[in-house]
């Protein structure tokens, strides 16, 4: 049978939609917004999504709300083909809809090659803060445990576990 059903989130494949909504239901948080279909690994994400939907700045192409109109106007230039911000060194031409992507691929690949942001329990070196948050989750102690001992930092890896090891 073909496992025809991924999990966005986590990447493990189901045989039918049932199962698929079931995992989801246990394993992740989905928004309970009618028609939003929106599933996180995260509650406090769900929260600042339903109180997104409530807000009174709405987007005319896609319908998505916000609670600040700066937040709209940000959302807006993702409809655009329009790509203002370019960074015009020679052999680059690499362009951008927003201010903050052009200045974080600036930090990573143009500006000194040494790196600016270190980590301070190993001794691991990023060009970019974002490099370093993504990096920093390697040093939290794993929150979920298997019955057999085995521990993991996130849900999907222990749900993963129970399925291939039959726990």
């Amino acid at each position: 049978m073909f496992a025809n059903w991924k999990c966005s989130l986590c990447n493990v494949y189901f045989t039918s939609h049932g199962t698929w909504k079931c995992h989801v239901e246990d394993m992740h948080h989905v928004c309970p917004k009618v028609h939003c279909n929106a599933v996180f690994c995260d509650e406090d994400i769900v929260q600042t999504l339903l109180a997104r939907h409530k807000g009174k700045f709405k987007c005319s192409q896609c319908l998505k709300r916000y609670l600040f109109r700066s937040a709209l106007m940000h959302h807006v230039l993702n409809h655009a083909e329009l790509r203002t911000f370019v960074y015009r060194e020679a052999g680059c031409g690499c362009s951008f809809k927003h201010k903050a992507e052009l200045t974080e691929h600036c930090n990573v690949h143009h500006i000194s090659d040494s790196p600016t942001y270190f980590c301070t329990e190993c001794s691991y070196q990023g060009k970019s803060m974002k490099c370093l948050t993504e990096h920093s989750y390697l040093h939290q102690p794993p929150r979920y445990k298997c019955h057999c001992g085995q521990t993991f930092r996130y849900r999907p890896h222990l749900y993963r576990h129970t399925r291939k090891f039959n726990h």
